[in-house]
């Protein structure tokens, strides 16, 4: 028997459609009501996003108001070749160990 995805899996695959780009909240409503998720709870969705996966949700904002959400973490919106420059310029960096303080007492 096949799993049936649950409500947020199923905001947080739009989501993932926009590849970190932000999704307005008419853009959100109008593909989640096509994948029969009614946006009346779409704070609780945007919380189970957060805690039961390892993706984090932005809300974008005009003052006060909410007025779309953006997708972050597990790579989202990095290129490939931004996460290669990123790993290479961290492994490129050395420890100058002659500044340590090295306390031997035995």
């Amino acid at each position: 028997m096949a799993r049936t995805m649950v409500q947020y899996e199923k905001v947080l695959e739009v989501l993932k459609a926009a590849d970190g780009e932000p999704v307005m909240l008419e853009e959100l409503k109008e593909k989640c009501e096509a994948a029969g998720v009614f946006m009346y709870r779409i704070s609780s969705y945007m919380w189970d996003i957060k805690t039961k996966t390892s993706y984090g949700v932005m809300p974008i904002k005009d003052g006060r108001k909410c007025v779309g959400y953006k997708l972050v973490g597990n790579g989202i919106g990095a290129s490939k070749a931004q996460t290669t420059e990123a790993t290479a310029e961290v492994d490129s960096q050395t420890i100058d160990t002659s500044k340590l303080a090295v306390s031997a007492t035995a």
